[in-house]
């Protein structure tokens, strides 16, 4: 069984304190009020763009989120300790309500970074799914790929490097991937009202409007710019949901700043979404693309996403991107240590082999 150690931020009935309830691998709890100045001076700093890009920075931000989720009773070493003592790897599940709900727990900090080898860090936004009970599917792991580049958005993705590398990644490996070539909200539909999908991967331009609303920049009819928000967007994904979708576009797992203010990722799971990767902040095309190849390559292999994410973050910090403390994971609760396909399964022919086997063929019978 996973070791979990669980961190709830939560007010008070009042809304007058927020208080920290540390629980245990063996179910004991700890709870203890929360020094919101503290916290404060936590969201001022990290309220800069610039924060993940100081490793200093990162480091002492990493040490006060460590300081507080440890507690006085140095909770998070102990069970730090007890997952080492099972040979496991720390699950640690995050359920946060107020500022404390962006403040950036991927830096978490102990003589290392923790996050990029030690911990899977899980932003938990409901228990909805806590009792499911996952099945592996015994066939090639199915993926949606979409692309989304208005014309009239700047700069341009390099969406199609990022389609290459996963295909590349996957060649070998039991994998079927289609490809959305429209960019549109309706053509998402199209796909989904006949086939289901372990994984819808949306790439693109994403952000926070004026008004706090996170948005995904789509394609109309003619190729330019429609802001999409979660609501939308999930009434697409509901059509026939997946397994995980993964959106990535810059500032996906951020939340705005005004208060009660969700990330598009926080929204999509709240809508029943079960797991959602996102960003924090916006991201590079090659810490994307990094991202999505280590992602790709270990889930069809069997790899279950609790490992397969930890080993793209693992990858990302070897690598010194930048983009490595804000690879986020929103979960329902749905036990993410079950793998979505076996192990072991032989390469396919895929969709497109299959298709140059039969001209190649078709040419030689002429």
């Amino acid at each position: 069984m996973p070791v979990t150690y669980q961190a709830e931020f939560r007010y008070t009935k009042e809304k007058e304190v927020l208080a920290l309830t540390r629980i245990l691998p063996d179910g004991t709890q700890d709870t203890s009020p929360v020094n919101l100045d503290e916290i404060h001076q936590l969201e001022d700093q990290t309220r800069d763009f610039k924060w993940n890009q100081s490793p200093e920075l990162s480091r002492q931000i990493g040490e006060r989120l460590f300081t507080i989720l440890n507690g006085d009773r140095q909770t998070l070493l102990r069970a730090l300790k007890e997952a080492n003592e099972y040979s496991e790897t720390l699950q640690l599940v995050v359920k946060a309500e107020g500022p404390a709900s962006n403040l950036p727990f991927e830096l978490l900090y102990h003589t290392d970074f923790l996050v990029p080898s030690q911990l899977h860090l899980i932003r938990r936004v409901s228990d909805r799914g806590i009792k499911t009970m996952p099945e592996t599917a015994n066939r090639p792991l199915k993926i949606l790929f979409m692309a989304c580049s208005p014309i009239d958005t700047y700069p341009v993705l390099e969406f199609e490097k990022e389609e290459d590398t996963i295909l590349e990644v996957t060649k070998n490996l039991p994998v079927e991937i289609d490809v959305e070539d429209t960019g549109s909200l309706e053509g998402l539909g199209e796909w989904l009202e006949t086939a289901k999908y372990d994984v819808v991967h949306i790439t693109g331009h994403a952000d926070i409007d004026k008004e706090g609303n996170p948005i995904f920049w789509m394609e109309d009819d003619e190729g330019l710019r429609v802001p999409v928000k979660p609501a939308q967007l999930w009434k697409k994904l509901s059509l026939n949901l997946p397994g995980l979708v993964f959106l990535s576009g810059c500032r996906t797992g951020e939340a705005p700043e005004h208060v009660a203010a969700l990330s598009f990722a926080h929204h999509l799971v709240a809508g029943h979404v079960s797991t959602v990767l996102g960003w924090g902040l916006p991201v590079s095309d090659v810490g994307a693309r990094l991202a999505a190849k280590i992602l790709y390559h270990d889930l069809s292999r069997g790899i279950n996403i609790l490992d397969a994410v930890l080993r793209a973050r693992k990858e990302l910090f070897e690598h010194r991107s930048k983009d490595w403390p804000i690879f986020r994971l929103f979960s329902d609760g749905t036990p993410l240590h079950v793998p979505l396909v076996t192990r072991g399964q032989k390469k396919r022919p895929k969709p497109r082999e299959l298709q140059y086997t039969y001209m190649v063929r078709n040419t030689l019978m002429w």
